[in-house]
C-alpha cells in the first residue's frame, strides 16, 4: 500500500496519527494508528467506529498511545479545516 492511499482522520498533541486505510470492499477498511516520534504502529482491521468506540471504553489497548490513554473524560476539537 502506498502512504498516498492512506486517509488521515485524527491525530493527537503528541503527534500520533490514525489514518483510514481503504479497501476495494468497504467492509474490509482499517484502521492504522502511527506514533508520532519513532516506528510503532497498530493495524485495527475493522470499521473506525467500532475502533473509536473500543478505545475509548478501554476494550483495546493501542501500542501508540500513552498509558493513561484515554483520560477520565475523553474530548476533541474539530479540525477547522474540514
Amino acid at each position: 500500500m502506498k502512504p498516498s492511499q492512506l486517509i488521515c482522520w485524527g491525530g493527537t498533541d503528541n503527534a500520533d496519527m490514525c489514518f483510514l486505510v481503504p479497501h476495494e470492499d468497504p467492509e474490509q477498511w482499517a484502521v492504522l494508528t502511527v506514533i508520532g516520534r519513532g516506528r510503532e504502529y497498530d493495524l485495527y482491521e475493522g470499521p473506525v467506529e467500532s475502533y473509536l468506540l473500543r478505545i475509548l471504553r478501554g476494550d483495546l489497548v493501542s501500542e501508540v498511545f500513552p498509558d493513561d490513554f484515554p483520560d477520565e473524560e475523553p474530548s476533541y476539537e474539530r479540525n477547522p479545516w474540514i
